[in-house]
């Protein structure tokens, strides 16, 4: 018997220095070796936001710190290292995300079934 297995990537967020939480599309570290001598050459630390409508790649700085938070299954990218206090405020941000979202699709699915009876009544 076949089983499929669904894992759920971890949602990512960058806080910025006002404590602000913005969604990350996409988190890139990738480190560059030269062939011999196997010694790390340099690491490139990017990140795309997810509210930014250009999907710009943005650079990290070496000061920003990648944490990552198993129980809530997000990683935060952070000028400083997240306290309980800042998990906590992740929290709350993810809540209320996704409650936008669950509207969102309760409004968009009321919309679909107006448009379906005024087509029927059309007809």
């Amino acid at each position: 018997m076949a089983v499929k297995v669904f894992i759920k990537p971890d949602r990512r967020y960058y806080q910025d220095r006002e404590g602000v939480f913005r969604p990350i599309e996409n988190l890139s570290i990738t480190a560059s070796t030269p062939t011999y001598p196997a010694v790390l050459h340099k690491t490139r630390r990017t990140m795309i936001l997810a509210d930014d409508r250009s999907h710009a790649v943005v650079a990290l700085d070496r000061e920003l710190v990648v944490s990552r938070n198993a129980e809530l299954s997000a990683v935060l990218i952070a000028y400083q290292e997240p306290t309980a206090a800042t998990w906590e405020a992740l929290t709350r941000h993810m809540e209320a995300e996704d409650s936008t979202a669950e509207l969102a699709r309760e409004v968009k699915s009321k919309a679909s079934i107006e448009r379906k009876k005024k087509a029927a009544e059309a007809r």
